[in-house]
């Protein structure tokens, strides 16, 4: 964003409101949580489920269609309810499902803390791989399935400024999330879901931002504003726009 006049001289700004739209898919390519991947002796093959907003039943159509058109999982069946445990069974053969959708699970190269944004992880289970026989069917998942989306996303302004002292603190197990995190946005899928506005500001509880405050003379003309998943991903709103208040305090 260019503003058109330069502002001088800046001491702190503070984010006020941000009116989001909620046209996020909850499983897309670009969250890496659409894919699992099936090996089979020396193969492997990859299902894609397409990106959308899927409740239960439709991830289970959805996962069953891919299953059946695959070449390695067409005895695989999926069953899916919502607030229940994910159940896959194996009719025949033996098929390990790498569940980071990676591939690299396998081969124990696999990263255990992207493994909480895959797809295996919401459908419920905590172990990478698992491999599947007969014997061993039907696989239930440890956890219940999980397609709400990400409980909160974070606002990360970039003003281009060398004062920017980076505050707000959002780490995880490796490093810091975004070093220009300004705010966290606490999403509300009961009240506000898919398709919905969410007005969310210091008020009403849905917006918690830092008051980003600076020792010398800044000034403001360029900024770059993103908004990210828990995991720093930026999301994809499929050509809506948000708008976002801010309170800045200059001379």
């Amino acid at each position: 964003i260019t503003l058109p006049e330069r502002i001088t001289e800046v001491h702190t700004i503070t984010a006020r409101s941000i009116e989001l739209p909620i046209t996020f898919y909850n499983l897309s390519d670009n969250l890496r949580n659409n894919r699992i991947t099936m090996i089979s002796g020396s193969d492997v093959e990859e299902i894609v489920v397409p990106d959308g907003e899927y409740t239960p039943s439709g991830l289970q159509s959805a996962l069953n269609a891919q299953f059946q058109q695959s070449t390695y999982g067409k005895n695989i069946s999926v069953v899916l309810a919502p607030n229940a445990r994910t159940i896959l069974g194996l009719s025949a053969g033996t098929i390990t499902l790498d569940f980071a959708g990676d591939g690299s699970a396998c081969s124990d190269t696999s990263d255990k803390y992207n493994f909480k944004m895959s797809l295996g992880w919401l459908l419920g289970f905590r172990s990478t791989t698992h491999v599947m026989t007969p014997q061993t069917s039907p696989l239930t998942s440890a956890a219940h399935l999980d397609l709400s989306g990400p409980r909160y996303l974070y606002l990360a302004l970039e003003e281009y400024g060398k004062g920017n002292p980076h505050s707000f603190q959002c780490p995880n197990p490796n490093s810091q999330i975004n070093k220009n995190i300004l705010a966290r946005i606490s999403l509300d899928p009961s009240q506000y879901p898919y398709g919905s506005t969410l007005p969310a500001n210091t008020y009403n509880g849905y917006l918690l931002s830092d008051v980003r405050s600076y020792a010398g003379k800044v000034d403001l003309q360029k900024l770059n504003v993103q908004i990210l998943n828990e995991y720093g991903t930026p999301m994809v709103l499929n050509g809506a726009d948000f708008s976002v208040c801010l309170e800045v305090l200059h001379e």
